[in-house]
């Protein structure tokens, strides 16, 4: 980078009015300059037109700012930034830039640069900034500043999308949450129904086979309700529906106390069943006798033992229902916990992005409204432009506007310029000149003019009394050339 010296750390304080206007081409080499850039830079037109705009750069600007200078301008946006340039004679001042493109047929082809002075806030703020660029800075402190940097460029864009992805997302996990917690509690009941309802079902079956078939069937026999057919009938069905539940029953899937309770249950199942089989034998004899002692005292040794373990069975699983149904609500209530949690989250989440979207666009909006405001009614407004840390499409908008702001400042200053040199040739011409506005109202006069009206004023007065040609204070200062009147 080129280093320009000397340079006298003196600080040339710049007028408020004042507007430093330059033109360069695409390679930064200056192609027009106005009068304020001359004589605040201490350069003459000839040592400026021509060469490159670095040349009142000055060495405390950190490479860094000017990287990201020509990074954005070569890009096709504006640059707008506080930058501190030296003077020939090593003198400095600083100046609030906006640097703006200039396109042929979509092409770059050249840089118009708009400056005014800066404010002491704008000043003493920049330069802590570009001190703390020019030296080292520790790793925290280097990635805290990046932290800042990347948090001011987010886009609005991206902030409005960050809070429908949040939303989308909660969405998503609301309704994963809400299917997932049915297949769970689908998944609970279909166990509770093949795991403690359908043995509950088969040992029910069991007991009453027992209670309400072999002994009933015993007892009515004894009694003449039924035949001895009939019985017969009773009894193998009920044979070979035990030993079907029963197996039934052993084949399916249980806790590790079922199946202890069920294994203690098997010598007492073979010996109900053994009584069964003796209750077919009698009545296959048709001993009546046998039956009575059968009836009174058979069926229930060997049937009550098994019963009681029966009950102990079904109230195990009544048990394992129970437990279940508490493993089902925690996971429900669970559940319901963590999805209210992912709601409050959620809703915590998209407050702050709602809130620092909010405090990116409603302040600034409000804040340029002012100054836009205060620029169009004051009529005498020097205040400096607003500037702003964040780096997204509102940023971009007033840049937008300070970019056109900067082309009609350079084209007024252009103008201008060539309205005070043909006003200067017009001054020195030899032939008179007077303009006059539409109501004939004189507004100009060269000096040629002004010595023609004064040899003629005597001439005039004759014809015209009080006619009287004198010279302007403001005509000493060369801003009006003087104002002839008459009666």
């Amino acid at each position: 980078m080129k280093i320009n010296m000397p340079i006298t750390q003196r600080e040339q304080t710049l007028k408020d009015s004042i507007s430093i206007v330059s033109k360069t081409d695409a390679k930064g080499m200056i192609t027009y300059v106005n009068r304020e850039f001359i004589e605040v830079s201490g350069f003459t037109e000839e040592e400026l037109m021509g060469s490159n705009h670095n040349m009142v750069r000055h060495p405390d600007m950190p490479p860094a700012a000017y990287a990201d200078l020509w990074d954005t301008v070569q890009s096709g946006k504006p640059w707008i930034g506080i930058v501190k340039n030296r003077c020939k004679n090593g003198d400095h001042y600083w100046v609030d830039v906006c640097i703006t493109p200039m396109r042929e047929g979509g092409e770059i082809v050249g840089y118009i640069s708009v400056r005014k002075k800066a404010t002491r806030e704008q000043i003493e703020a920049t330069a802590a900034l570009y001190e703390s660029m020019s030296i080292e800075q520790s790793f925290a402190a280097s990635m805290l500043r990046k932290f800042h940097d990347y948090r001011h460029s987010i886009s609005i864009q991206a902030k409005i999308l960050s809070i429908f992805v949040m939303v989308a997302l909660t969405s998503l996990m609301l309704g994963y949450s809400g299917v997932h917690g049915i297949v769970q509690s689908n998944n609970s009941i279909e166990s509770i129904y093949k795991h403690q309802i359908l043995p509950l079902e088969k040992l029910k079956i069991i007991n009453d086979l027992y209670i309400n078939n072999i002994a009933a069937t015993g007892q009515k026999l004894q009694r003449g309700i039924i035949t001895s057919a009939q019985a017969t009938a009773n009894v193998e069905q009920a044979i070979a529906t035990l030993d079907k539940e029963w197996k039934a029953y052993g084949a399916a899937p249980h806790s590790e106390a079922e199946q202890k309770l069920t294994g203690e249950m098997q010598p007492l199942f073979d010996t109900a069943l053994e009584a069964a089989v003796l209750l077919q034998k009698i009545i296959a004899t048709d001993d009546l006798d046998r039956l009575m002692t059968f009836n009174t005292s058979d069926v229930y040794k060997a049937i009550d033992p098994f019963t009681q373990k029966l009950t102990e069975l079904i109230n195990l699983h009544y048990a394992g229902v129970a437990d279940e149904y508490g493993a089902t609500e925690a996971k429900y209530l669970q559940q319901r916990n963590v999805a209210i949690g992912l709601i409050v989250l959620a809703l915590a989440i998209c407050g702050v992005l709602g809130w620092n979207l909010n405090r990116s666009i409603m302040p600034r909006l409000r804040e340029i409204s002012r100054d836009l405001l205060t620029k169009a009614q004051e009529i005498d407004n020097d205040q400096p432009d607003l500037q702003s840390r964040y780096r997204d499409e509102l940023t971009d908008v007033v840049e937008a506007y300070r970019s056109l702001k900067t082309r009609l400042d350079f084209d007024h200053s252009e103008t201008m310029n060539r309205v005070n040199r043909l006003k200067s040739a017009l001054d020195h011409a030899s032939v008179a000149v007077t303009l006059s506005s539409e109501d004939n109202l004189l507004i100009y006069m060269n000096h040629a003019a002004e010595t023609l009206f004064q040899s003629m004023a005597s001439v005039i007065a004759q014809h015209h009394a009080g006619f009287k040609c004198r010279e302007d204070d403001r005509y000493a200062n060369r801003t009006v050339s003087g104002r002839c009147s008459g009666s």
